[in-house]
């Protein structure tokens, strides 16, 4: 972990606590996945509180002396080798006085080479699950340990499966490149065969159906209407079909994942009895109560979409928060939106912030055409983020498309000094923003005063905001009239 580079930062502790806060990581995630997010954070707390990264420590050795998890079991020895040699470490370089208490502990550790190749490749295994919760550096070294974990011990279909979720993980934190038929062939091939082994546990051939069904997914995004894109559109729906009449698993990412993809596939009442039977189990999940708003809202059932995201959003989901704000504004609910947004920011600080301030500001922009309300958002974000990376493309509720903050934003300022019906003190807040953009970006190569980025999508009806286009021919026109400057 020492060798990774800006992995370690001040966040990842924060991060660590969250998913171990998270109450349905209880369900089916296998169990080494939690035990090894637990080494982690007492790795990582061990830093900050050496006496709580000790206890912690404790605490996991204590879990993998007693687990009745059946790949514990078979791979106790590793297990002990890990997390005794965790507390080993962190005793060593803690100011306790331990004495002869080093002696015994390493008496219970058993040296890897001393290791059959099974034992080594539980050892290994481990090493590649701790890895993961560290970020794309974390799980491209990952790859090749596991790898080596499977040359030793080429029976055991756990690290397979282990290696397929580092191959897909790895090729979600490049999200811009393009996929071919090469990038995923190795992964699709390994689950097809697993697939077809007939002595694979119910459990374990879910779990190889979602990731393949995840990989399909990945090539329809990548290119919707090519011939791997086409394909893939059968076989998401095929594969999600299987895993809902298996009635094997009860995860929630799973179940989500599923429910979303048979939406999109058409068989909307498949998808809707899906995820109800994952939130009679799990009524509070972020994920399942997500999706459903995601589903309901596609069968226009209101109602529910506000309720599903009301839960989402008291349960600190971040996008559920802005379905739930979507859902008030069609329904012409009270919401004191600024309050909203605050309440936003603390449950998000250093996370979301900025993200934040400039989906308030589209909020103000779009759907309340309060300009100035929206200026002030967006000054604050661009004070937080100076370099203005991350702001330049987002995904806007209130048009349906991605759009441009900075050029929404510019052309916005534009309008509103126009009009000129502002107080000194509000055009002193458009011009500062005005200058802020004008500071950083080339605005000459910006798309100024496009009235489409002004389009409110869920208002038609009513009047646009006035684009600078629009001012400048209002002036020409008056001009013409009244011979006035």
């Amino acid at each position: 972990l020492e060798k990774l580079d800006n992995c370690h930062t001040k966040d990842i502790l924060d991060r660590i606590e969250e998913k171990l806060r998270d109450k349905d990581l209880v369900t089916d995630t296998p169990f080494i996945n939690k035990w090894t997010l637990k080494l982690s954070y007492c790795y990582e707390l061990f830093k900050v509180n050496k006496n709580k990264g000790i206890e912690t420590a404790e605490e996991a050795i204590k879990e993998a002396e007693t687990s009745k998890d059946p790949v514990f079991l078979k791979y106790n020895t590793s297990f002990l080798h890990v997390s005794n040699s965790l507390r080993l470490l962190m005793l060593i370089n803690s100011d306790r006085k331990v004495g002869r208490n080093l002696e015994a502990l390493c008496g219970r550790i058993k040296p890897y080479v001393e290791m059959d190749d099974s034992e080594k490749s539980g050892v290994l295994a481990i090493r590649t699950n701790v890895l993961r919760w560290y970020g794309p550096e974390g799980n491209t070294q990952g790859l090749d340990i596991i790898r080596t974990a499977i040359l030793l011990n080429p029976q055991e279909v756990e690290w397979k499966i282990i290696l397929v979720i580092l191959l897909n993980r790895c090729r979600h934190f490049n999200r811009n490149r393009k996929l071919s038929w090469a990038d995923v062939r190795e992964p699709v091939e390994m689950l097809e065969k697993l697939i077809r082994t007939r002595e694979l546990s119910l459990k374990n051939r879910v779990t190889c159906q979602y990731l393949l069904a995840v990989i399909h997914r990945d090539l329809i995004m990548n290119d919707p209407k090519s011939e791997l894109g086409e394909t893939g559109k059968i076989k998401v729906l095929q594969l999600c079909k299987e895993i809902h009449r298996s009635k094997a698993t009860t995860d929630p990412m799973v179940v989500s994942f599923c429910a979303m993809q048979l939406c999109r596939g058409g068989e909307t009442e498949t998808a809707i009895s899906m995820i109800e039977e994952g939130l009679a189990k799990f009524p509070r999940h972020i994920d399942l109560n997500t999706t459903a708003c995601n589903i309901y809202k596609n069968q226009r059932m209101y109602n529910k979409v506000l309720e599903c995201a009301r839960i989402a959003y008291d349960e600190g989901g971040y996008g559920a928060a802005w379905i739930y704000l979507e859902s008030m504004c069609k329904r012409n609910m009270y919401l004191d939106h600024e309050r909203f947004f605050e309440d936003l920011i603390k449950r998000h600080p250093s996370k979301f912030e900025v993200q934040i301030h400039v989906g308030a500001a589209l909020f103000y922009f779009y759907a309340r055409k309060k300009i100035v309300k929206g200026c002030i958002h967006m000054e604050k974000a661009l004070k937080l983020e100076p370099t203005y990376e991350g702001i330049n493309d987002t995904y806007n509720y209130w048009s349906k498309s991605r759009v441009n903050p900075l050029e929404v934003t510019y052309n916005q300022t534009l309008v509103g000094l126009a009009a000129k019906n502002h107080s000194d003190e509000e055009e002193s807040i458009l011009r500062r923003v005005q200058e802020l953009i004008e500071v950083q970006v080339d605005v000459t190569r910006m798309n100024v005063c496009s009235e489409k980025d002004l389009v409110v999508e869920h208002m038609k009806g009513k009047p646009p905001l006035r684009t600078c286009s629009y001012w400048r021919r209002f002036w020409r026109r008056s001009s013409r009239s009244n011979n006035t400057p």
